[in-house]
This record gives structure tokens, sequence and C-alpha cells, in this order.
């Protein structure tokens, strides 16, 4: 099945040497104008796999529609320019784009550049995936702690005792212990 890639262009810069590069490359090609509204309904319509935008000189504004569309939808984005500003690349990445490519529309080049933005994207992704999953491991971790804190100032036991309890109450509930941290913590807050 051949990747749908969603084409944006301002009106007046339409690439129809881009869109046939990308039709020769079996890739399904939907166009939309570099407007927030029109990106997004194209994108709930088409629901594309890529989003490549492309235009004459990148600015500043572009910053916004790559977070807009990242806000909304997660994409790999990528941003041919004819010509861009100083610094815009790096901060067009960090806003959400998978690939920046200036002055370079080549045939050869398109399956590459795609391939490579959609690797960078998933990789990527997959961090932001591993972080949060720290992330709540980590806050999970302190809530427990402190929960094992409140049994032994409540209960008067040492801290092997309290976690051995919190462990033993969280198997008998059925639920994980971060959670039983939690509901301690509030009914301690709570009195």
């Amino acid at each position: 099945m051949s990747q749908k890639i969603l084409l944006v262009t301002n009106e007046a810069e339409k690439n129809d040497l881009l869109e046939s590069y990308l039709l020769e490359n079996s890739y399904t090609v939907s166009r939309s104008v570099l407007a927030d509204n029109k990106i997004q309904e194209s994108i709930l319509v088409m629901r594309p796999d890529v989003v490549i935008i492309y235009i004459e000189k990148a600015e500043e504004s572009i910053l916004s529609t790559i977070q807009l569309i990242q806000q909304n939808t997660l994409l790999p984005i990528i941003i041919f320019a004819q010509r861009s500003k100083d610094k815009l690349i790096a901060e067009a990445i960090t806003a959400g784009a998978s690939g920046f490519v200036i002055d370079g529309v080549e045939k050869h080049r398109i399956c590459p550049i795609i391939e490579v933005a959609t690797a960078r994207f998933n990789k990527c992704q997959s961090i932001k995936i591993k972080l949060t999953e720290t992330e709540l491991k980590l806050n999970e971790r302190k809530d427990i702690d402190r929960a094992k804190g409140i049994l032994m100032s409540k209960k008067s036991i040492k801290e092997d005792e309290a976690y051995q309890l919190l462990r033993k109450m969280a198997m008998d509930k059925n639920v994980r212990m971060g959670e039983l941290a939690k509901t301690i913590i509030t009914a301690s807050e709570l009195l």
C-alpha cells in the first residue's frame, strides 16, 4: 500500500514538479493550501502518513503551522523550501518537523528524504513514549515512598514492614502499588 502524502503549498506556489515526482514514486497525493484551517481539514479527510510543506521561502510563520499540525495529529512533517531564514531549520526541527530540505527537489532524492524523515519521526515518538513511561514510574515510586512514610508514621513500623504492608494491601485489593499509594496519600491529607 502506498503512503499517503498531504502536499501543502501556497496557492501561488503550486509545485507540479514535486507532485509529479511523488506520483511517479507511487505515493498517493492530496493538496492543501498553507492556511491553518485548510491543513487541518485536509488532514482529517485524507489521514495522510506524511505532510510535505513546499514553500518558496521559509519564515518564522512556518513554526506555528508545524506546531498546529503536531498538536492535533502526530505526523512526520517535511519542509521543502527554496530559501530559508538563518537558524530556522533548527527551530523547525524543535517545533516538530522531521525533515527540512533547502533547494533540493530532485526526483531521485524524494523517496530517501521521506524514508529518513519517517524513520526519524518514529524514533522520536518512541523516545517520547519511553520518557513518559519513565516519568510515570518515577512519580509512582515517589508516591510509594511517601505512602511508606505515612504507614511508618501511623503504624510505628519500619520501612521494610511498611513496604510489605503496602504490597499486601495492593495485592488484596488487586490494584497497582502506585494507585494504592495515591489513595493512602489522599486519605492522609484529608485527615
